[in-house]
Order: structure tokens, then sequence, then C-alpha cells
């Protein structure tokens, strides 16, 4: 066990910060990024020569970075800041997925007389996320607009656990915290991480005791959509073409069968309020989609193996993976697609046919599309 008072610790701030193109669809913020790294101590030794208990208010930084907590005696925050300018020009609506990473390489014995641990890691460890200027201070102890991200439960871990395992690594989703970021205008990405469980301390500043590999400051890793137009091979290629294609033309037919239908029905409902039986009839013969033999169900019939036609020696990946991005076969991507340019029809129907769920009702189809009957 390490004891941490009064330690420092290396930022990194003088690298160069890389700043990749927006091509990349993974940016990985932390060290070689500018991120800015410090833990601020409340009570006991960080008030200085009286030692108070802790009061909310952080009292000095200039530590390791770790979090601890004597119940009435010291609490020791975790702050990380992650600049966002290598996110510029990407929005919110650009991220997929933003996830915070913490490594625990050591649990802390002691931070010096009056002030030892019972030598497990904390247990759990809260992450919570604030705006930030790119510089941990010590006001950053209680930062403003903080809000929650998630807990780490790392579990009976203990020095002699980590020379077995490694440094040990967890994750914390934080996508909307980020897009709001984002959204926002924010100058840096902030994290704060604290714990409740006492008297417990547990480092993340990557300067594992020795036998303990693996440790590493926090990073933020964010996934992106596709920024930049994929490079495609020929066939590749010519199999996208054919999933527009393809989409296009059943989105049309489907168009065309809810059109023929409703033009049926309010011709038919007009002069008496009553609808003849041959209209419902004529109604599913174009456009109810569980029958084979209605020209909407023709269309959704063939649309998966006519792709797989179209397609061949093409994976999904070799396309981007469009609609199921776990699709390993065409023909799972190709009823995603399917399925996809059916509800967009009908989204689009909802919108030219105030009545359109009415309409669906009066000849028995309103259950068969739930993207126009469905609240």
């Amino acid at each position: 066990m390490k004891s941490i008072s009064r330690l420092t610790i290396g930022l990194l701030a003088g690298l160069a910060i890389a700043a990749p193109a927006l091509r990349a669809e993974t940016f990985v913020l932390g060290p070689a990024t500018g991120a800015d790294y410090d833990a601020v101590g409340d009570g006991w030794f960080f008030a200085g020569p009286t030692q108070p208990p802790p009061d909310g208010v952080g009292d000095s930084g200039n530590q390791a970075l770790a979090v601890g907590l004597i119940s009435g005696v010291l609490e020791l925050r975790a702050l990380s800041e992650f600049p966002l300018a290598t996110l510029s020009g990407i929005t919110a609506s650009q991220i997929v997925s933003a996830t915070v990473t913490v490594t625990i390489d050591d649990v802390v014995g002691s931070f010096g007389p009056g002030a030892t641990f019972d030598g497990t890691a904390s247990d759990p460890i809260a992450a919570y996320h604030y705006p930030a200027d790119g510089t941990v201070t010590v006001a950053d102890f209680s930062p403003a607009g903080l809000g929650p991200l998630g807990l780490v439960n790392p579990g009976l871990v203990t020095d002699a656990s980590l020379a077995v395992s490694g440094a040990l690594p967890f994750s914390v989703d934080a996508t909307n915290a980020l897009k709001a970021a984002l959204t926002n205008d924010d100058t840096a990405f902030g994290l704060l991480l604290g714990t409740t469980d006492s008297p417990t301390a547990t480092s993340f500043d990557d300067l594992s005791p020795p036998g303990v590999a693996g440790g590493a400051l926090p990073t933020l890793t964010i996934v992106t959509i596709p920024l930049t137009p994929p490079v495609l091979s020929s066939d590749a290629q010519k199999c996208q073409a054919a999933v527009a294609k393809s989409g296009a033309k059943l989105v049309a037919t489907a168009h065309k069968s809810f059109s023929s239908c409703f033009g049926l029905v309010l011709k038919d409902f007009a002069p008496d309020e009553v609808l003849s039986s041959t209209t419902a009839t004529k109604c599913a013969s174009g456009l109810a989609p569980a029958d084979p033999t209605s020209k909407l169900g023709k269309a959704l019939a063939r649309f998966v193996s006519d792709l797989e036609k179209k397609c061949p020696g093409v994976t999904p990946a070799d396309i981007g993976s469009p609609c199921n991005p776990s699709a390993t076969t065409i023909a799972q991507m190709a009823t995603c697609i399917r399925d996809a340019n059916l509800a967009s029809a009908e989204v689009q129907v909802s919108a030219q046919y105030a009545a359109a769920c009415a309409q669906l009702g009066a000849v028995g189809l309103d259950t068969a599309f739930p993207g126009i009957c469905t609240p």
C-alpha cells in the first residue's frame, strides 16, 4: 500500500495536443489530449495545521489521483477535466456513445498519522459530471452543475488481489452527459469521483506499485457516427446502390397501396357513410402485409432474397453495417432495412392523411400498421 500524502502527479500537460481530423469515428480523451487531473481533499491535514473535520468545501489539491473517506475526519475526491477542443465541429446528434474508464491500480493504506484505511478498495465509487474549464482547482471539490453518471462497484479488491489481477478498469456511460456538454458549448468535460465507503481509499493515478500492471489515468472514449464517406469496394458500392434502390421501390409500393386503399375508402364512404365489403377486399389485395398474394405482401416477401442476390460475396460490415450494426449476414441486414422502410412509409402516410388509422380500421387493417395506429 502506498502513502499518498503530498504526492503530486505528472499531468503530461506539456505534451503537444493531438488534433485528429474529423475523419475519425473514435476519440479517446486523456493525458495525450491535455486532460487535467488532481485530487482535492476536505478536512484532516488538507485543511492545514488546525485539521478541522470535513465541511463539504475543498481545502487542498496537489494530490495523486485517488478517492478516500474516513467519516468525520477527511474526504478526498478525484477530479479529471477533459478539454473538448478535440471534438470541435462535432455536434451532440453525431455522438453514438461516450464512456468514462477509470482504472484501480492500488489500494491506499494510509495518508499519514491518524489517517489509516482498512486495506480494501472503496465500494461503491460514485462518478459525476460537471461543466468544466479544463483546469482542476480546489473549488471543483463541489463544482456547480454536478450531475450523476453512475456507480463503479469493484467488489472486494486488495493489494494482494491486484497483484494477481493487475490494475482493474471500470466503465461508466457518459453519453447523455457529453451530449449535454456539447450542446451547452462547455469548454471541457469534468469528471468527479468520490465514495461513501469509510474507511477506504483507492488510487487511479497510474503510479502502480511493483507487481501491478496496467495502471492508467481516467479516459473519456467517444464514438461518433461516420463523419466522412466510407471507402467501398466495387462490389460493396453495387450492394449499397441495390439497398437504396430496393428500399425506394418498397416505399413506393407501400405508398401506392395505401393511396389506392384510402382512395377506395373515401369514395365508398362519402355518399352514405357505409362501406361495402368489396372495399375491404380490394384494400386487402393491395395492402395486407401478411398476405403473400397482396401487392405489398409480395414486395415485403421478396425484399430480403432480392438483396441477397444483389450482394453476392458482400457482408454487412463491407458497407458499414447499415440499420443493424450486429448483423453478420445480408439477410439479417435486409430484414432490418425492409422493416425500417415500411415504418418510414407509415410515418409519411400518417402525415399525409389526417384519418389514416380510421381508414385502416374501416377495412380491418389497423392492427397491421402500428406505425399509423399506435398512439
